[in-house]
């Protein structure tokens, strides 16, 4: 079973993969080569180490490192060869070392050594999908749009993510299931606990809509939000049965022809150049 975890090496962040069945903590050669030679330690020989087939390792050498997990700073002696992977975090941390013995929390994606909660994610797994669900009864009228209140599911892994900001969707099982329409929204978890939907019924009836029912699902932003208008524009606010627009600054009104003065426009073009309209 394999799991991946960052970790801090000589102030670079390397891919560690958890690797239960690694006897030893393997560097990569690539890894081992991205900061200068200087700063490295001095490699000495070593063959020690077999792959998964039985045969050996192409190794470079071994030495001492420093290797940062989170908050845990020490040193252990790793083993640099040609892997495809970044590194491999072996038993002799797992079990071994004086933080030891590592916790593996499948269900919240940490691993715990030295009473630290270190993220990590199971590779080949998908993530975890985030559910939007109603926080409470509501009744949505014919013809109308509702904001409305949700809860999106929390994981324990959220304390330690740089960012929380969501954009909240409807999913293809959702519009298929229900008569109505979530617009996408984008909003920060740390925040409050119940955030702001608007939702819309385009039908002629009243829906009903009840607590935990999930309406989409939380995809996390990897980018800086900006605001591009802080409201829709006034003229379209009483602008119900056709699509309303937002004026951005600086921005000049579309100005919209009829198809016979787009007949006309190409009548008077043809003539110009001497063509015949049939």
């Amino acid at each position: 079973m394999e799991f991946m975890l960052r970790v801090k090496y000589r102030a670079l962040g390397v891919n560690f993969t958890v690797d239960t069945g690694a006897a030893r903590t393997v560097l990569s050669k690539q890894a081992f080569q991205q900061s200068p030679k200087s700063k490295g330690p001095i490699l000495k020989s070593s063959n020690m180490l077999a792959s998964a087939d039985g045969k050996p390792l192409d190794e470079l050498g071994k030495a001492i490192f420093n290797v940062k997990l989170k908050e845990l700073d020490f040193n252990i002696e790793l083993v640099v060869a040609n892997i495809e992977d970044e590194a491999l975090l072996g038993l002799d941390v797992l079990m071994k070392a004086d933080c030891g013995p590592a916790n593996l929390k499948l269900s919240d994606g940490i691993m715990l050594l030295g009473g630290t909660s270190i993220p990590c994610k199971q590779i080949g797994l998908p993530e975890k999908v985030r559910k939007v669900r109603v926080a409470d009864n509501f009744t949505i009228p014919p013809r109308s749009e509702m904001l409305i209140d949700v809860f999106i599911d929390r994981f324990e892994i959220d304390q330690s993510s740089q960012s929380q900001d969501f954009v909240l969707e409807s999913n293809a099982d959702v519009l298929q299931k229900f008569p109505i329409i979530m617009a996408p929204t984008v909003v920060n978890l740390e925040k409050d606990v119940t955030c702001i939907v608007r939702v819309m019924n385009p039908f002629d009836q009243q829906f009903e809509l009840h607590q935990d029912t999930v309406l989409g699902e939380a995809e996390q932003l990897t980018t800086e939000t900006k605001v591009l208008v802080e409201c829709e524009d006034i003229e379209e606010i009483t602008n119900f049965p056709s699509v309303r627009r937002i004026k951005l600054a600086d921005a000049q009104p579309v100005q919209w022809e009829t198809n016979t003065g787009i007949i006309r426009n190409l009548t008077k073009r043809e003539l110009l150049i001497g063509g015949r309209v049939g």
